[in-house]
């Protein structure tokens, strides 16, 4: 299936058991055996190994993707037998005041757009879910969402929000958002700061939204951890109202859209077995379970719960869209999903400091099998500026803080306690100003299946690389070969290949003839999936305001500076620089660095370019894609 082919699939036809597959292929196989002993020409035996080739792919399909039908019904996806493993599943909300054409193009978006959600969850063969797709309007966007019964509200395990039709009321995350919440990416100047790249808006921070967050939708919960009546009615309800956006918290007014949800999601409220709010983030459920040895269906209690979850508010324009693939096999029984940040085993405290003056932490989450293993533990003030919570040792999923939303942080650091001592997993290096982060409703979070951003990227990956300007954009290739030489730009998150980067390290002294790698030194190839072409600049200098592009292969063959990139980690606080390895164009200014450029009123808006270094436009957040290992 093509990446990004939204369509409903045959759910029985996926469901086909393993043993149905061998006779289909085998059947296939010997009919082209025959098929060519009895043909007449190469041609006709050309056009079956074709046929053969495409039943082939779809008998072994791992990947499934949904779009909005017109009955707005449940649609089923089951694991087949033999396929237990781990699920990437991908949900976008519907957008709000939506203006479609006679065939059903979207022509026009005035509400707010709807969210993003991302998860990884282990399925068993035979978990039956059930995917609901929103449908975009002229009111409210619907939400899309991932059910354990296609019919139980109560029931959701994952939720991408929709838009309100208010201008600006984006699908949200923990928060619904209104028109004060508008993601546009802070705006660069470069006449300011003696040409230095910096915010255009006084009132913007570093991710480029607006200060002023909405906890909840409608009139509901005003802060994280305040839930009305209103909430829950909203949450067993499963739509909204007075044009507002769905979502697990449906929005009751046209300028907020829906809240997301993702079971396991540190910081988020799950679902109890009766069916009530949870002060956990798992979801616990009664599911049937076929036994494919008996053919009966077992019933068994089961707690749902994603691993290294993302939410992004304000992405979808148009009815949403889902797909689930599968991203690691299921071997043994007991076979569990490999850390990447092994930091976070054997948790026993986390302590979370910031800088002079600046509000502590409110909440601190430790999420492991969709419990919160910190709910209900005093957090400890253990200095004006840090603050303490002990847990059992655990091997956590995910750990993630909370400040007050919208205010900047200028030395944020997070340390874990294990066996072996204290370990910093998110640093401040004092030398590098400014060092100011922006804290959106979801915190600030580290996760067990992400590699550890406090170090150098690892040696190769796949990854979403997404500006510290801009929350819910990222670096995004052209989908046409014939616009290969365009720039590259920030755009909305789709989850289709030209978003997705492969960056491996250049360890061929030939190609990078770096005698002792540094934090300095390490020099990388980046390479988008959709064509395989490696990021260089346009027009081969290292000047300042040159596009960056996607245009060739990459040059294994010899030196290429101009696709030579060197990523550097600005401090340990988890973001990066990624530095053209070209020469400077002049030594009066420390240019090469790679920067979005957000501004309206420049030719070059929305493309990657080449920037001054000041550590604050030209930051870089990585999500890996990658679930490889198990152990």
């Amino acid at each position: 299936m093509i990446d990004g082919d939204f369509m409903k699939m045959n759910n029985k036809g996926f469901a086909i058991s393993t043993l149905v597959y061998g006779l289909s292929i085998m059947g296939i196989m010997l009919m082209a055996i025959l098929m060519g002993i009895m043909a007449v020409n190469r041609s006709n035996n050309r056009i079956l190994s074709k046929e053969i080739e495409e039943d082939l792919s779809r008998y072994s399909q791992t990947d499934v993707s949904f779009s909005a039908i017109s009955s707005g019904a449940p649609q089923e996806f089951t694991v087949p037998e033999g396929e237990s493993g781990w699920y990437k599943i991908e949900l976008w909300g519907a957008s709000g005041k939506t203006t479609k054409d006679a065939n059903g193009k979207v022509t026009s978006v005035e509400g707010g757009r709807g969210a993003y959600t991302y998860g990884v969850i282990e399925l068993d063969e035979g978990d039956t879910i059930y995917v609901l797709v929103g449908k975009s309007s002229t009111g409210g966007g619907a939400a899309t969402e991932v059910r354990v019964y296609g019919s139980d509200t109560k029931s959701k395990i994952m939720v991408a929000a929709g838009g309100g039709s208010g201008k600006g009321s984006s699908g949200g995350t923990l928060a619904g958002y209104n028109q004060f919440m508008t993601c546009t990416g802070g705006k660069l100047n470069i006449a300011i700061n003696s040409g230095n790249y910096g915010l255009k808006s006084a009132d913007s921070t570093l991710i480029g939204c607006n200060k002023n967050y909405y906890y909840g939708a409608g009139s509901g919960p005003s802060t994280l951890s305040q839930w009305s009546s209103t909430a829950s009615a909203r949450f067993e309800d499963d739509s909204g109202s007075g044009g507002g956006g769905g979502g697990f918290l449906n929005s009751d007014n046209s300028s907020t859209g829906g809240t997301s949800f993702i079971a396991g999601y540190a910081g988020a409220r799950g679902i109890e077995l009766n069916g009530s709010l949870s002060n956990h983030p798992g979801v616990k459920r009664m599911v049937q379970k076929v036994d494919y040895d008996t053919g009966e269906k077992i019933s068994v209690e089961k707690t749902f719960y994603f691993v290294d979850g993302l939410m992004i508010a304000g992405v979808n324009a148009g009815d949403g869209k889902a797909k689930i693939e599968r991203v690691v096999k299921k071997d043994e029984e007991n076979q569990k999903l490999a850390f990447m940040n092994e930091n976070l085993k054997g948790v026993t405290a986390i302590t979370d400091c910031v800088g002079p003056g600046e509000a502590r932490a409110t909440k601190i989450s430790a999420v492991a099998g969709g419990v919160d293993k910190a709910y209900g533990i005093s957090l400890i003030n253990t200095s004006s500026q840090c603050t303490r919570v002990n847990i059992e040792a655990t091997d956590l999923d995910e750990i993630a803080v909370f400040h007050p939303s919208g205010v900047d942080y200028t030395c944020h650091t997070i340390k874990v306690n294990r066996a072996g001592g204290e370990t910093s997993i998110k640093s401040c290096n004092s030398s590098i100003t400014p060092k100011s982060e922006t804290e959106t409703p979801t915190g600030y979070r580290i996760s067990a299946y992400q590699p550890d951003y406090t170090k150098r990227i690892p040696a190769k990956g796949n990854y979403y690389i997404i500006p510290v300007l801009s929350e819910n954009k990222a670096f995004t290739a052209s989908a046409k070969s014939d616009e290969e030489q365009q720039a590259i730009t920030v755009d909305y998150l789709n989850g289709l290949k030209t978003q997705k980067w492969s960056v491996e390290l250049l360890e061929d002294p030939y190609i990078s003839p770096v005698a002792a790698q540094s934090p300095r030194g390490y020099e990388y190839k980046i390479v988008e999936l959709a064509r395989f072409r490696a990021l260089n600049i346009m027009a081969t200098e290292n000047k300042e305001r040159n596009r960056i592009a996607a245009a060739n292969e990459f040059n294994a063959n010899g030196r290429n500076a101009t696709q030579i990139w060197k990523i550097e980690s600005a401090g340990g606080n988890g973001t990066y620089t990624i530095e053209t390895a070209n020469e400077d164009f002049t030594t009066a200014r420390d240019t090469g660095y790679i920067v979005p450029q957000f501004d309206e009123t420049a030719d070059d808006d929305g493309n990657v370019i080449i920037g001054y270094k000041n550590r604050v436009t030209e930051r870089f957040k990585f999500f890996s894609i990658d679930y490889s290992g198990t152990k």
